[in-house]
């Protein structure tokens, strides 16, 4: 049966006149405004059915969302609702036709609508295969706190991966190489690695200890033991030793 005398700029109408009396949300009205298309797709039934997938998709919420918006609607008097037996029998709305087994509203005066506690929701097409017999069985809500939780943990993630080196102090340093008892002079350690930037290589340093322990497998040690090294890297002995050799020539000569 259709809707005597109705359509889209009737209903918009009613819409205006009800928002006076109760504020509407963005989504609220944007929900009755889907949902006049819908019926007017339908040929303009009384009576006619949307599953909430559909309005979920169409108006980019989730199920939570659309259950609130839509009660909202109920307790303005814009529309009338009835959920299904299961949840494979998607709602039916009106916008003329009252439901039976329906509550008065105490916000709404004699306006009828659905008791919310008996309001099931639809059977979701994105539903998890391994969610158990005891697991929640209001599927959206379950994928909605799962998406939360994924992101969180991302966010999580993305915090370690930007965390930004610190300095050591000299004190740290000589600790460090005190423990290991290794031969790495901190001070000359601390000097080389401030005046490049702390870099190791060409990358930034992530781990002072590690590069501690890069320089006590490659020898660079003390300078009581091997003394102080010239900008081509001799140490004091070497050059004694070419000393040595070129006194040596010269007096032959």
């Amino acid at each position: 049966m259709r809707i005597k005398f109705m359509d889209g700029y009737t209903l918009t109408e009613k819409m205006r006149k009800a928002r006076r009396r109760n504020r509407l949300t963005a989504t609220e009205q944007a929900l009755f405004h889907e949902l006049v298309a819908v019926c007017n797709s339908e040929g303009w039934e009384d009576v006619f059915s949307c599953s909430n997938i559909e309005l979920c998709c169409a108006l980019n919420i989730d199920e939570k969302t659309l259950v609130r918006a839509r009660l909202s609607l109920i307790n303005a008097g814009l529309i009338y609702y009835k959920s299904g037996k299961s949840k494979r029998i998607v709602g039916l709305y009106s916008f003329e036709k009252a439901f039976e087994n329906s509550i008065v509203s105490s916000t709404a005066g004699n306006i009828p609508v659905d008791k919310p506690a008996q309001e099931t929701v639809d059977a979701p097409a994105n539903l998890p295969t391994n969610m158990g017999a005891n697991q929640p069985t209001n599927a959206p809500d379950y994928i909605y706190k799962t998406k939360i939780e994924t992101k969180l943990k991302d966010n999580i993630g993305e915090t370690s991966k930007n965390k930004q080196f610190v300095p050591p102090s000299i004190e740290e340093v000589s600790a460090y190489c005190m423990e290991r008892k290794n031969d790495v002079d901190p001070q000359r350690w601390m000097d080389h690695y401030t005046s490049n930037g702390w870099m190791v290589g060409r990358s930034k340093m992530k781990d002072w200890k590690a590069a501690v322990r890069t320089w006590e497998r490659n020898n660079y040690q003390t300078e009581k033991k091997y003394g102080n090294k010239d900008k081509a890297g001799n140490s004091d002995s070497d050059r004694k030793a070419v000393i040595r050799t070129t006194a040596t020539y010269n007096i032959d000569k």
